[in-house]
């Protein structure tokens, strides 16, 4: 009895859930689903970093020697053509030496006429006038040479002097930043667990900060003394060379004087009418090198740009070991910005570089990455490498320092299939894709090419027109 009750129990239970089943199923919803047709198209990866407009062409101009500057014609933000006037030194030595060439001209043809005819008393009076002015181009040229000489040697303790204090304040910003760094570690590793508070943490923060900013100061200081010393020390040495060279000239310039009157007041010979020949011909060239001289004593614009750095005073010495003037194109711009060691194998010269600015929301152009620079510079203990992004076309409004915010194209494939990153899952290395086929999902497995910043390429597994599930509902 008990068994028959059990059978008719276990009948009901199989019986029940099946007629409710059957009556449910027509009322039941049916799944919906978001599909994605694949089609083909492009795939790009990109990175993004921010980066700074800086000028594209910036000129250091100044003179070859040092002098009295004399005019001034501009100031810092003025805009200047090709061939404009910047400063002038004061040429009244100059224009002096050039009277005395033109006047050693006038005894080396007197010279010439002798050589040729009879010399006449009036020509005595010329060549011993030319050895006067020769004499005296030696007595200028010894005490120049000896006032070089005396700063050449005074000015070499000074500047080895200013090049040794940097790098003590560059070591001792070395050793601060060692410090911090190591500091902060330690008290991070005690905040870790628990012995250090959030402040502490902080104030180490900001320690290590500071420390990291005064040791990139020291080192560009220390650069920047390098490079003061070594053209303090070459623009010495070439005034010295100046005057030892002048000196020389002046030396050969009076015996030449010297032997040419000795000569003219000897018989006249056809080896008088060559050297004589010879002496104007050497003159000629002094006035020229006198001449030119002049024209160097003179700063015009090599090109048309704006005037951003002014470092002469009217009747003050022109500078030296810094530039006088310092001259930027208008409207020639470049974008610099720092790519870290980790995306640094992703990048290359010529990549398409997409540029938008916050200050100029309604601009964006394109440009391409110019270069890379080989050196490593490390900001905050991040190592970066420095890149240089040239723009396509040149934008209206825009100035130095901007921000700039960019999308290098690192890689680009077109016509290929093409999926929507969020279709794919992986498992065990192994991409996959649902699809729908005959109103029943399907999952199959794709051949992945390039993995795009939304988008993924697809080598193997699909076809177009198939209908990947991008949502189920």
């Amino acid at each position: 009895m008990k068994a028959r009750f059990w059978i008719i129990g276990i009948a009901v239970l199989v019986v029940i859930p099946t007629i409710v089943f059957g009556v449910w199923k027509p009322f039941a919803k049916a799944p919906v689903y978001d599909l994605y047709s694949v089609t083909r198209g492009e795939v790009t990866s990109t990175i993004s970093v921010t980066g700074s407009v800086v000028n594209g062409q910036s000129l250091e101009l100044g003179f070859l020697s040092p002098g009295i500057v004399k005019t001034v014609a501009v100031e810092i933000g003025s805009e200047v053509k090709k061939g404009d006037l910047l400063v002038a030194l004061n040429t009244d030595i100059l224009n002096r030496q050039a009277a005395q060439a033109r006047a050693s001209i006038q005894a080396a043809q007197a010279m010439v006429t002798k050589a040729q005819n009879q010399l006449r008393s009036v020509d005595v009076n010329v060549l011993n006038f030319g050895l006067n002015n020769a004499r005296v181009a030696l007595e200028n040229a010894q005490r120049s040479y000896q006032n070089a000489l005396n700063a050449y040697n005074a000015g070499q303790g000074l500047i080895s002097g200013s090049a040794e204090v940097a790098r003590v304040s560059l070591n001792n910003a070395q050793a601060a930043f060692t410090n911090a760094q190591s500091s902060y570690n330690r008290v991070l590793s005690d905040y870790n667990v628990g012995q250090a508070t959030l402040a502490m943490v902080q104030q180490a923060s900001a320690a290590l900060t500071s420390a990291s900013a005064a040791y990139e100061m020291a080192q560009a200081q220390y650069q920047t003394a390098l490079r003061q010393s070594d053209a303090e020390r070459v623009n010495s040495r070439a005034q010295l060379d100046s005057a030892r060279a002048a000196l020389n000239s002046a030396e050969a310039a009076y015996r030449l004087a010297e032997a040419q009157r000795s000569q003219s007041l000897a018989p006249a010979s056809s080896a008088d009418i060559q050297s004589a020949s010879a002496q104007v011909a050497a003159s000629v060239a002094a006035l020229q090198i006198v001449q030119a001289q002049m024209a160097q004593a003179v700063l015009k614009a090599p090109i048309d740009g704006r005037v951003v750095t002014v470092n002469a005073k009217p009747a003050e010495l022109s500078p030296i070991g810094q530039p006088v003037v310092v001259l930027e194109t208008a409207g020639e711009f470049k974008i610099e910005a720092n790519i870290s060691e980790t995306e640094l194998s992703k990048v290359r010269v010529g990549q398409t570089v997409r540029i938008a600015f916050d200050a100029l929301p309604n601009v964006a152009v394109e440009g391409s990455l110019a270069t890379i620079d080989p050196a490593a510079t490390i900001i905050l203990g991040v190592v970066s490498y420095k890149a240089t992004i040239v723009m396509n076309q040149p934008i209206a409004d825009l100035f130095s320092s901007l921000t700039a915010d960019l999308e290098i194209i690192t890689d680009n494939r077109s016509d290929v299939i093409v999926v929507p990153r969020r279709t794919l899952t992986k498992t065990d290395g192994v991409y996959h894709v649902k699809v729908l086929q005959n109103k029943q999902v399907v999952e199959k497995e794709v051949e992945i090419g390039l993995m795009g910043d939304t988008d993924a390429e697809i080598v193997s597994g699909l076809a177009e027109n198939e209908q990947v599930i991008l949502k189920q509902s």
